[in-house]
């Protein structure tokens, strides 16, 4: 802009994924939110804690360890954390089933 003939910069592809993921993960938590609000009538993915819901104290454990997994393909694209991302949330739906078959 000042006639050196250099571009101004853009930020870098890290700064544009850790937007993305803010959002995302923003709009998960108030997804988690909403879910939380319907139950017992919510669906499965209130994963852990559908079973928290239900006085399972280890549902927040799940939840603790799990919900940061979901999003690691985003923090950081690379195989191993697309399968850490895909493994954690197979195991948030089976535990938001799990869930549901105590509050039976």
């Amino acid at each position: 802009m000042h006639g050196d003939g250099k571009e101004p910069s853009r930020p870098g592809p890290r700064v544009d994924r850790m937007w993305l993921l803010l959002m995302v993960v923003s709009l998960c938590t108030v997804w988690l939110a909403v879910e939380w609000s319907w139950a017992p009538n919510c669906t499965i993915l209130l994963g852990p804690l559908l079973m928290a819901h239900y006085g399972e104290p280890s549902g927040w454990l799940f939840f603790v360890i799990l919900y940061p997994c979901l999003f690691a393909f985003i923090a950081k694209p690379s195989t191993p954390s697309s399968t850490i991302s895909v493994v954690a949330f197979s195991l948030w739906l089976f535990l938001g089933k799990l869930g549901e078959g105590i509050g039976c």
